[in-house]
């Protein structure tokens, strides 16, 4: 009876016309008569601007998100879940491009939910780009690379206008998986008026976990209508060495029957396969002692038992003691 009253509840308040209210802005703890508001204040131009808001379904029947409508190319918001079952929570991800437009910038987002109730959550999001406080990248992303690569990524931050403009502090979290240089720029002149900044030089730690990261980064500084700069550090690390395919699949086993495949072991640079750990009785793997980037590895094979078979190994290497762990499995018929 309780759910009957809750629905019939929920189908009175969508009969409300569109005009009166926007009961989706509750979806982001916001109240139907007013629009939600995110404001990133004033950002240095080109700095790229990221957001999640919380969203959460509370009433008692599913909604889909149908359209998400931006009134700016210089915002994306993407939700987390198209779908929201009753109770279920997600967010949407706002990412705005500080390359693309200067001085105060308002826009528009629009969720729609639907199909059966059909209602708009009004988000506003605003920010403040000065133009004489730029940075070049927006961002520093190291894209996709191995652990333990070598290289650096950097940015540069400048403020014209101000000869004594200066970056007292840079904060990120202790967590990160990269450490942070600053170097001061050489002063210049840039028609007329005095130019003075920094390069942020960001540098990988050879112990970084392994995955996707972004980590914002504050620059503070000696100016009072921005003592803050905030920049994001992104990138995807991989293992150093990887095995493919992994794992190694093996088809049409049968009882006491030999059976041979390889698989291959790469990195960016040459290696050696050190050691090979994990000891069976049924699968054996074979693998040259040379140097190279790429190494074909030799799985023998001779089921002894009917049913499933899993075997895990370590591959040890030389480059860095980096070891990549590799299973064998597939179904023995008798």
């Amino acid at each position: 009876m309780r759910k009957v009253c809750l629905t019939t509840l929920f189908m009175l308040i969508m009969a409300t016309p569109a005009s009166a209210q926007n009961w989706a802005n509750k979806m982001f703890g916001g109240k139907p008569e007013s629009p939600i508001l995110k404001d990133f204040g004033t950002i240095a131009r080109g700095a790229q601007l990221e957001a999640n808001l919380p969203m959460t379904n509370i009433w008692q029947v599913p909604l889909t998100i149908t359209k998400v409508h931006v009134s700016c190319g210089c915002v994306e918001a993407t939700p987390s879940k198209m779908v929201l079952q009753p109770n279920e929570s997600g967010t949407l991800h706002i990412k705005m491009d500080g390359t693309r437009f200067t001085g105060q910038k308002t826009v528009n987002i629009n969720v729609i939910v639907g199909p059966q109730f059909v209602s708009s959550a009004n988000i506003i999001v605003s920010a403040n780009a000065r133009q004489d406080v730029v940075l070049n990248p927006g961002e520093i992303d190291f894209q996709t690379v191995p652990r333990g690569f070598p290289g650096d990524r950097s940015l540069e931050v400048e403020c014209a206008g101000k000869p004594n403009w200066k970056v007292t502090e840079v904060r990120k979290s202790p967590a990160a998986p990269f450490t942070l240089k600053t170097e001061v720029l050489p002063p210049r002149n840039n028609n007329g008026a005095a130019v003075v900044g920094y390069r942020l030089i960001a540098t990988l730690k050879p112990d970084a976990p392994l995955g996707p990261f972004r980590e914002p980064v504050d620059m503070i500084t000696n100016d009072p209508e921005q003592p803050k700069v905030t920049f994001i550090v992104a990138g995807n690390i991989q293992a150093a060495v990887t095995a493919t395919p992994n794992p190694v699949q093996l088809t049409g086993l049968k009882l006491n029957s030999p059976f041979t495949t390889k698989f291959v072991v790469s990195a960016s640079q040459s290696f050696r396969i050190t050691d090979i750990q994990g000891a069976y009785t049924d699968v054996k793997l074979m693998a040259s002692d040379k140097a190279d980037k790429n190494h074909f590895v030799e799985v023998n094979v001779t089921p002894n038992a009917p049913g499933l078979l899993n075997r895990e190994f370590t591959l040890q290497t030389d480059m860095r003691n980096e070891s990549v762990k590799v299973v064998v499995k597939g179904n023995v018929n008798p």
